[in-house]
């Protein structure tokens, strides 16, 4: 099983239904352990999450996406430091 396969796998387990929904996904792999998925839904809003493939935890779309467009800023300079972000506001 491919990432793609195992990303979308992993959606379904969380009640995302990308077919029912009639979504398109745009997979970008950042490293070996995370990825970021851009998923668009009806009107092609784009819902972003980050993925930790080890552990298998998905990160809130709406702090996914912040944390993607401050990384964009060079507010972040990894996806480390994105993560201990995270970590931070839990």
């Amino acid at each position: 099983m491919n990432r793609l396969e195992w990303l979308i796998l992993m959606l379904e387990e969380k009640n995302i239904d990308l077919k029912q929904l009639g979504g398109r996904m745009r997979h970008i792999r950042l490293n070996s352990h995370f990825a970021v998925a851009h998923l668009s839904f009806m009107y092609d809003i784009p819902i972003t999450t980050i993925i930790d493939y080890e552990s298998g935890k998905v990160f809130p779309p709406k702090k996914a996406f912040k944390a993607m467009s401050s990384l964009s800023k060079g507010r972040y300079r990894s996806l480390d430091d994105i993560l201990n972000s995270f970590s931070k506001d839990a």
